[in-house]
C-alpha cells in the first residue's frame, strides 16, 4: 500500500469512529444496540474492501 492510501484508510477509521461516538451519545441506552449494529456492519464492508484494494488498482489520476 502506498503511504497515501494508508492516510486514506487510517482517516476513514478515525472518521467512522468519531462518528460512530457521536451517534452513541446522541442515541441514548435505548438505541445503542442499534448504533452498535450498524457499526459494526459498516466496518465489516469496509474490511472487505480493504482486503481487495489492490486486486484491481484503477488508474491513478
Amino acid at each position: 500500500w502506498s503511504e497515501e492510501d494508508l492516510l486514506m484508510l487510517g482517516g476513514f477509521y478515525v472518521d467512522h469512529m468519531v462518528m460512530t461516538a457521536s451517534a452513541l451519545l446522541e442515541a441514548g441506552p435505548e438505541r445503542e444496540r442499534e448504533v452498535v449494529r450498524r457499526t459494526k456492519r459498516r466496518l465489516r464492508l469496509v474490511s472487505i474492501g480493504r482486503a481487495h484494494w489492490l486486486d484491481e488498482a484503477p488508474a491513478r489520476d
